[in-house]
């Protein structure tokens, strides 16, 4: 193209211009697409974006320690959300079990422990020895994070048994319950024991001052006094002996049955009398009694001739003797009847007096 001086000095000028102009909208729109680029980013590091959780997250209680004396050993403590510009609540409020205790949160992050220390797993704890519990919370935006309580054994010191029940018992002199020589008396103890398998005598035969002692682990015991001793002998009715026997839980917590051993008047002691009669040959009617009709006797006695108040019967038609024990002194009366195999009855024989 032939263009003239002044044609290509105004082509110039609107190419220039057009350049110019194109430059410009380039610009624009890229300053445009800068701010649009700047108020995304904005967006997506809104108040709502939470970046992590700290805080208190580890913890621990110690077996035993329970300053309130509620059984429980509690320990507490706050997480908080990193750059939580707004503070407002970001936790979801929970009660979540572990495995030893339970764990609560509130929406502020405060949390708070409880695990209750009579668990025998926590008893059986000694010094040295732990136990871990970990929990995990959760944001209201989907984090999660980890608790994790401590749990310390201890070397714990012996709590003393306690024992009730009975612990104190007598017999006396001559008289029964007699089982062979020896003269018997019996109780049984409670034992209250918070340690674990030491609510428990232990067992033991003993021998005491004046007798022996059996105990066994469930608290019953038995006391056996020997009644041919001289010192048991010597007694008079007023008097008595004291014996003890001693015994111990399984922990080793003593405790004492105090027996008492009375004495018995010696003055009025008892006597025995044998009473002998002769099997009859004849009825009342004369007619005669074979033994194998006779079905046995009774025994009528009292201290009254005309009042023989007691009786006894005798089962055995072959019996013809009779060992009463143990009477005071006195006198007494006796007389016998025949008992035959139809039921009947004879009279009375004549009485016989016996004086002790």
């Amino acid at each position: 193209m032939n263009l003239t001086p002044v044609q290509k000095n105004l082509f110039f000028s609107i190419l220039i211009l057009l350049i110019t102009l194109q430059t410009t909208s380039c610009s624009t729109e890229k300053n445009a697409a800068l701010a649009a680029g700047s108020n995304n980013l904005d967006t997506e590091n809104s108040i709502d974006n939470i970046t992590g959780i700290s805080g208190v997250d580890n913890a621990s209680v110690t077996e035993d320690i329970d300053p309130d004396g509620d059984d429980l050993l509690e320990v507490s403590g706050k997480l908080n959300i990193i750059n939580n510009i707004d503070a407002g609540p970001v936790f979801i409020e929970s009660t979540l079990n572990g495995n030893y205790g339970k764990l609560t949160i509130d929406s502020s992050g405060n949390w708070r422990y409880a695990a209750d220390n009579n668990q025998s797993v926590i008893q059986d704890l000694t010094s040295g020895a732990a136990l871990t519990d970990s929990l995990t919370v959760r944001s209201t935006e989907g984090e999660t994070h980890k608790i994790t309580i401590t749990i310390l054994g201890v070397n714990e010191s012996n709590q003393p048994a306690i024992i009730t029940g009975t612990d104190t018992g007598s017999v006396t002199e001559d008289v029964v319950p007699v089982w062979g020589n020896a003269l018997i008396t019996t109780g049984k103890l409670n034992v209250i024991d918070n340690d674990d398998g030491e609510a428990l005598l232990l067992a033991r035969v003993a021998t005491t001052r004046f007798g022996s002692a059996t105990t066994y682990p469930s608290g019953f015991w038995i006391y056996a006094a020997r009644n041919s001793l001289p010192a048991v002998q010597a007694l008079k009715k007023g008097q008595v002996l004291t014996d003890k026997l001693f015994v111990n839980s399984i922990d080793g917590t003593p405790h004492t049955v105090v027996i008492t051993i009375n004495g018995s008047d010696e003055s009025s002691a008892s006597s025995d009398i044998t009473l002998s009669w002769t099997a009859p040959v004849e009825r009342e009617d004369n007619t005669p009694i074979a033994l194998s009709e006779i079905a046995g006797y009774r025994i009528y006695y009292g201290s009254t001739p005309g009042l023989l108040n007691k009786n006894i019967q005798i089962n055995d038609g072959t019996t013809t003797t009779y060992l009463f024990k143990n009477f005071s002194a006195g006198t007494y009366y006796f007389s016998v009847t025949t008992l035959d195999t139809d039921g009947q009855e004879s009279q009375l024989s004549i009485p016989v007096q016996k004086n002790i």
